[in-house]
């Protein structure tokens, strides 16, 4: 072979080489950004309201009997800690209604209204986020957190735990 061909054929294997990684460099860069921006495609669901070893999660479930037919009233509540060591790094409450144009409607009015009383507001499926300001959790530690969420559902348990008729009105005492 001569020289030509063989320098031909050293620079068609370089480009080859650089067009390989470029496109091996882009996958891992799209890859990337789907996991780390989109959660993987995955939808937001009950089993990230959990405690770990970063957040502390204290869930208000809505009293059924309370229901009306406000667009902005969440079927559940969930408050989330982020923590590092004793520290709060973060409170976002998150509010779950039934379906994701509910949350649509009820993110619309509390986006056009938070006039900065959050320092976000976002749209995550059928949750809306609420992202707190720093000064609303900055002098919390996570054992303070940890002790009312403990307290909370100690409560919750207690009001389960109620017999029936206990928990209705006493009847009045017959009059003579």
């Amino acid at each position: 072979m001569t020289e030509e061909g063989q320098g031909r054929k050293k620079k068609l294997n370089k480009n080859l080489i650089i067009a390989i990684c470029g496109a091996v460099a882009a996958v891992v860069l799209i890859v990337l950004l789907v996991v780390f921006l989109g959660r993987g495609g995955r939808e937001l669901d009950e089993s990230y309201f959990v405690s770990d070893g970063t957040k502390l999660v204290l869930t208000i479930e809505s009293d059924p009997s309370m229901k009306t037919d406000n667009e902005q009233e969440p079927i559940n509540s969930h408050l989330v800690y982020a923590y590092s060591g004793e520290t709060i790094t973060s409170l976002k409450v998150y509010y779950q209604y039934e379906n994701p144009v509910k949350a649509k409607t009820a993110f619309d009015i509390l986006h056009a209204s938070n006039n900065g009383q959050y320092k976000d507001v976002q749209l995550e499926g059928r949750y809306v986020v609420l992202i707190a300001n720093d000064s609303e959790y900055n002098y919390l530690k996570a054992s303070d957190v940890k002790q009312q969420i403990d307290f909370m559902e100690a409560m919750k348990g207690m009001q389960n735990n109620v017999p029936e008729d206990e928990s209705a009105e006493p009847e009045p005492a017959p009059s003579e």
